[in-house]
């Protein structure tokens, strides 16, 4: 019994947590908005309403936790592993706790009703449904606490009371809105899944057909060549051949062999996009992140002197905990958006190395093609996000799901026109 609800809480809070991951997009402007709003809107309202209930300590309080969530980037090592816990406790405080504190305050403020209100339609915009229903009774039932041991004398909330089922209302449909997009999101990957496995069964059927003749050709070609040579010593009735021609068909049969193979692996690069599953810990094995560049760098398809871009020259190895394979598809990825981007650009190259840390090691992945801009740089980790014409919104998202399920992270910077440099972050076990 207890092994099954801890099996519970892992999930639920694996499921919180990825949740938070998802928003990381939205911390900085949040905290901006916060930030000007707790201690600017303190002088604005004590001047317009000076009469109403106002606490600077409250607002500053809430301030500096929208501070540090703008900085989060400078955060060290050690502490950002609790970014999300700290994300939904800012979430906690800034939204349904201070906005009911103040409202049981001024209990007969329409100015606050109002502002509850939005705090809860910016819940449903930066959470879950899970997430939004525990925040907004975990912080409306810390505020009332709060207010009734502040208090001398507790009032009636008849207006709170009165617009109480307008506030539930609303938080049950907007849980029902986020739950039918979770939903719709779920099984669009789901069709994308299905979809994807049916073409890659009836795309690997007529490869392998094609790959095994290629295979029979090239091995009876030696035959085939010997016995037309006889044929034209014995000058039987044959059409020449010039020996060039010979080669030709070798090559040729050579291309077949490598675009085939080209071609599964694509299939494969786009399966495992596609499937977008959480990467099980009970799965891991120790890996050499050297050992990943080089089969991928060995395996990917490239097409003419597309080899020639990259820089890798090998030092600093280390291992990590997690999957060979699934490292190799997001190298994968990587590979092919900066390939994609180098030919937009037409310059550039890509530069693979290694750093060894403390907590984290890390692999640096850096193209110097065309870049992005920035303000598209916050969204490229989003699900089906995608700035190209042929791509599909799953890519990046993969290679973030990946990493996060080793308990890495995997981060972007950019600058349009200059370089895009992806840097991976591997736990130092």
């Amino acid at each position: 019994m207890i092994k099954k609800l801890k099996t519970i809480f892992v999930n639920f809070w694996f499921s919180i947590v990825t949740s938070a991951k998802k928003s990381e997009h939205q911390y900085v402007p949040l905290a901006i908005i916060g930030l000007f709003s707790f201690v600017g809107y303190y002088f604005i309202w004590h001047t317009i309403t000076p009469g109403e209930y106002e606490n600077i300590y409250l607002r500053l309080l809430g301030g500096f936790l929208c501070f540090c969530l703008i900085f989060k980037d400078y955060w060290p090592k050690a502490i950002k592993p609790i970014l999300p816990l700290y994300w939904y406790t800012t979430l906690l405080y800034c939204f349904p706790f201070f906005f009911a504190f103040m409202l049981f305050k001024n209990p007969s403020s329409y100015v606050w009703l109002i502002t509850m209100m939005t705090g809860l339609f910016f819940l449903m915009l930066l959470t879950n449904w899970v997430a939004l229903t525990i925040l907004t009774i975990l912080g409306v039932g810390l505020a009332w606490i709060a207010y009734i041991t502040t208090t001398d004398i507790v009032h009636l909330q008849t207006l709170f009371l009165k617009t109480l089922p307008t506030y539930i209302t609303v938080l049950v449909a907007g849980g029902i809105f986020i739950y039918r997009t979770e939903v719709v999101q779920s099984e669009k990957l789901k069709t994308m899944r299905a979809l994807a496995m049916d073409i890659a069964h009836e795309l690997r059927t007529p490869l392998l057909a094609i790959n095994l003749a290629a295979d029979n050709i090239k091995y009876y070609l030696t035959d085939l060549t010997f016995a037309y040579g006889l044929a034209k010593e014995a000058k039987l009735p044959i059409k020449e051949l010039p020996p060039s021609q010979f080669k030709i068909l070798s090559s040729s049969l050579d291309d077949i062999e490598a675009e085939t193979n080209y071609s599964n692996t694509v299939i494969n690069m786009i399966l495992a996009n596609v499937e977008q599953q959480n990467i099980k810990a009970t799965d891991f094995e120790k890996c050499s992140i050297s050992r990943c560049i080089d089969e991928a760098l060995r395996r990917y398809p490239f097409q003419s002197d597309e080899k020639s871009l990259i820089r890798w020259d090998g030092k600093n190895d280390f291992s990590f905990m997690g999957q060979e394979l699934s490292t190799i598809h997001v190298l994968f990825n990587l590979l092919k958006n900066s390939i994609y981007y180098i030919r937009e650009a037409h310059k550039g190259d890509i530069h693979i190395w290694l750093e060894l840390g403390g907590k984290y090691n890390k692999l640096h992945f850096r193209d110097t093609g065309k870049g992005i801009s920035a303000d598209i740089l916050p969204k490229v980790f989003d699900l089906f996000f995608s700035n190209t014409y042929h791509g599909s919104g799953i890519g990046l998202a993969f290679c973030k799901m990946v990493m996060q399920s080793y308990g890495g992270e995997i981060e972007c910077e950019s600058a349009e026109g200059e370089f895009t440099e992806f840097i991976l972050s591997f736990p130092n076990n």
